[in-house]
């Protein structure tokens, strides 16, 4: 998913070459680390970006608070206030969230005006959680915010092909 992302990112800098485009990659599975500090894409560093994407592993373990936490920091501190900001939130996995702490990050989004995507990879994630992360107290999806399933690109990984995600409560939340 994320070197689609980067394919998009390269056809807009061709079409649009002065397009300021930054990105910064944080992962996280027990614990929340920025794996990439924050760097201006550009035609030249497309496929060095490419090859830090395709290293990533998963290890087990999926930290989201943490993970959301992480990003709104470097989307905060990285944030250029000429740029459109967006946080891309990707996960296949399961965890619970903490809702105080999620309203507060939230907070954070909608202050920088920051467009929010939230993408559930392939089966293991939980519909509930996800949506719960891009919507308020009341259920009302949040501005410029977006929950999308996407499938397993690659089946045998995981073994979880195209499966529709978990469609559970949100307890826990």
């Amino acid at each position: 998913v994320l070197s689609g992302l980067l394919d998009k990112i390269s056809g807009e800098l061709q079409t649009n070459p002065d397009r300021k485009i930054f990105l910064s990659i944080v992962t996280f599975e027990s614990r929340a680390q920025v794996y990439e500090q924050k760097v201006q894409v550009t035609p030249s560093n497309i496929a060095t970006l490419k090859g830090k994407v395709a290293a990533l592993q998963a290890g087990g373990g999926t930290d989201i608070m943490a993970g959301l936490d992480l990003g709104t920091t470097q989307l905060e501190t990285a944030h250029d206030v000429t740029a459109c900001a967006s946080l891309i939130f990707l996960t296949d996995g399961d965890a619970s969230i903490h809702d105080s702490q999620l309203r507060g990050l939230q907070g954070k989004w909608m202050a920088l005006g920051a467009n929010f995507f939230a993408l559930g990879i392939g089966a293991g994630h939980k519909a509930g959680i996800m949506q719960a992360i891009t919507t308020n107290e009341s259920g009302e999806l949040l501005p410029n915010t977006l929950y999308q399933w996407v499938p397993d690109a690659t089946p045998e990984v995981g073994r979880r092909g195209y499966q529709a995600p978990q469609q559970e409560s949100t307890e826990g939340v």
